[in-house]
């Protein structure tokens, strides 16, 4: 489950992920109720997901612990050059892992 699909079909993943669990079914309110309840902007706001209990030790303001939420957000702060050696070092680490192909960046 990628966070470019989450946007493009949450209610079917959502309602996927909960029948791998074995829960009672989902209605579709359910569904965008659960994906509002996770939403990038929620998780933002809350200590728990968001790491800001933890702003005393690391570099907020250089490196937020969460930034946009957009997909694709991170061709702004890739290189080309970079985006090769990214996938590289992904093709080389988890190069096995055919599922992970789809984590290869294309600039």
């Amino acid at each position: 489950m990628k966070y470019e699909d989450l946007h493009a079909r949450a209610p079917e993943l959502i309602q996927g992920l909960n029948d791998f669990l074995e829960l009672p079914a989902l209605s579709l309110v359910e569904c965008e109720a659960i994906k509002e309840a996770t939403s990038f902007k929620k998780q933002k706001k809350d200590p728990s997901a968001n790491y800001s209990w933890r702003d005393s030790s690391r570099k907020k303001d250089e490196s937020p612990f969460m930034r946009k939420g957009t997909v694709g957000d991170w061709k702004n702060y890739f290189t080309k050059d970079l985006s090769e050696r990214f996938n590289e070092k992904t093709r080389k680490v988890l190069g096995e892992l055919k599922v992970f192909e789809d984590y290869i960046t294309e600039f």
